[in-house]
This record gives structure tokens, C-alpha cells and sequence, in this order.
């Protein structure tokens, strides 16, 4: 007889797995896409779909039905449920926006109002007394 070792249960105590509405059925069941993932081309996927494929992710569906309907391929689902985590999401819980959406990017320093109103200030002066 071949004895396996007994793993401790992954499933935290006293969690509950979510209510399963009627209208993630729905979306989880309907061949019809998202209208984010109608355009082509596209580089990422919109907030909208990634909330959607975090909540049917926690629910349980199938990873084709929810990629079928959401356009969110496997990888990004894990990898928004990682940022998701990250930001205070918790599982069962309501997927909010800001667990999801981008960072802001880095680029450019926005222009201050101090520099704004000097630049102005400089501008309007008559040309002939600009310095």
C-alpha cells in the first residue's frame, strides 16, 4: 500500500466561496464578446474586462469560456489577480477598479502653476519690453 502525504487544506478557514448570480452566468455562458475585445490590435485589455475576468475567475468558470467572453487571456488573468492582491483585494470579495486598473505611467513632469503663470506672465508682456 502506498501511502501519500496528507497536504494541509488550501481553502482558508472560514472562507465562502461567492454568490454565483444569474448575470455572471450569463456572461460567462454567452458567446458574445465584450466590445473591448472587438477592436484588434489592441495592446491591453480594458478595465471593464479585467474586472470581469477576475470576478468570473473567483467564481469558478472555465478559463476558455471567460477569455471567449472577456478577451483576457490566461496569463493576464493571473497576473491581474497578482496585482489585485497586491492592492487589497481579498478572494469573494467585489473586484474594485483601483485593484485593477494601470499604474500611473512615468513620463514627463506635469508643468507647475507657479511656471504656468510666469510663462503667461511673459507672454502677454508687450515685445518690446520682454527680457
Amino acid at each position: 500500500m502506498i501511502s501519500l502525504p496528507i497536504r494541509p487544506n488550501p481553502i482558508p478557514e472560514g472562507w465562502t466561496p461567492p454568490i454565483i448570480t444569474p448575470q455572471a452566468v450569463d456572461i460567462a455562458t454567452s458567446t458574445t464578446p465584450l466590445a473591448s475585445t472587438l477592436l484588434k490590435g489592441k495592446k491591453q485589455n480594458s478595465v471593464g474586462a479585467r474586472v470581469a475576468a477576475l470576478s468570473l475567475f473567483d467564481c469558478g468558470f472555465e478559463m476558455d469560456k471567460i477569455t471567449l467572453r472577456t478577451g483576457v487571456s490566461l496569463s493576464s488573468v493571473y497576473k491581474v489577480r497578482k496585482k489585485a492582491l497586491e492592492r487589497g483585494w481579498n478572494v469573494g470579495e467585489n473586484v474594485e477598479t483601483w485593484h485593477v486598473d494601470d499604474a500611473p505611467r512615468s513620463g514627463r513632469p506635469q508643468i507647475t502653476d507657479k511656471v504656468k503663470k510666469r510663462i503667461i506672465e511673459v507672454v502677454c508682456k508687450n515685445s518690446t519690453t520682454r527680457g
